[in-house]
């Protein structure tokens, strides 16, 4: 593989790394607020459920592999997506 973009949520958002040549060449990040998907929700109010926020971890993982094989002229198929249950989401 030429890159992999690793992500994984939790209960307060989710959390997506890109990497090449075992290095991260980019992070992304988002809460499980409702409304504001770069905000966690506070106590007491509504969030995202944790199956939801792994479906949009999972979409944008992709949408980013996409645009790491269009960035660095490599095949789709060099990169690997995959979840990561390591990764620590809520810094």
């Amino acid at each position: 593989m030429l890159g992999a973009v690793l992500y994984n949520a939790d209960e307060g958002g989710y959390r997506i790394f890109v990497t090449r040549g075992g290095r991260i060449i980019d992070e992304y990040w988002a809460g499980n607020n409702l409304h504001d998907s770069q905000a966690m929700a506070l106590p007491g109010d509504p969030s995202e459920p944790k199956s939801a926020l792994l479906k949009y971890a999972r979409q944008t993982a992709l949408e980013m592999a996409n645009e790491m094989a269009e960035k660095y002229n490599i095949s789709r198929d060099a990169i690997a997506v995959t979840r990561d249950k390591d990764i620590c989401v809520a810094d």
